[in-house]
């Protein structure tokens, strides 16, 4: 292993571009690395008395996307599983890889019926509507936790989607 002889090499595995023609390479733009270390910050809490469920959208990190010259314009959808009728989600937070959203949503669910549901939670990138696939991540969280009464507030790892975003 002669490690000292790639010395010379660019340190760099960014795509080059062109600025007269920054569109040039944009699928190479959008294409996401191997392995997301996107992250979600939430507050979830159960209403017992108003029999609400409480999803507060804090923030994102480090999504796909955030070092490129053109970074992503995320937003965040929510759905209360099984079923995609209840869907809800946040404004658009423009080129940025860590987004501030501080929003609140709030689906009604029947005590005794909370833990057979869980929140589906995907970041979407809306300047990534025609390309393959815009879902920087998602995750899936499950509400047959006792401390949901109490709130839950925590950093939520995203993973990779591999279809579609509907």
């Amino acid at each position: 292993n002669d490690s000292i002889a790639t010395v010379e090499e660019p340190l760099t595995d960014a795509p080059t571009y062109n600025i007269e023609n920054p569109t040039s390479h944009v699928d190479t733009f959008r294409r996401r690395p191997v392995g997301n270390q996107g992250k979600i910050r939430l507050n979830i809490l159960y209403d017992t008395n108003k029999e609400e469920l409480k999803v507060f959208v804090h923030e994102a990190a480090n999504l796909p996307g955030s070092d490129l010259p053109d970074p992503p314009d995320p937003y965040v959808k929510i759905y209360l599983m099984p079923g995609k009728k209840k869907k809800k989600k946040t404004e658009v937070v423009k080129d940025n890889g860590s987004p501030m959203f501080n929003e609140e949503f709030d689906f009604n669910i029947d005590h005794e019926d909370v833990p057979k549901y869980y929140l589906k939670l995907t970041v979407v990138d809306k300047k990534g509507v025609f390309a393959k696939s815009p879902v920087l991540g998602t995750v899936d969280i499950y509400l047959d936790n006792p401390g949901l009464s109490h709130g839950l507030a925590d950093w939520y790892p995203l993973e990779d989607l591999d279809e579609d975003s509907d």
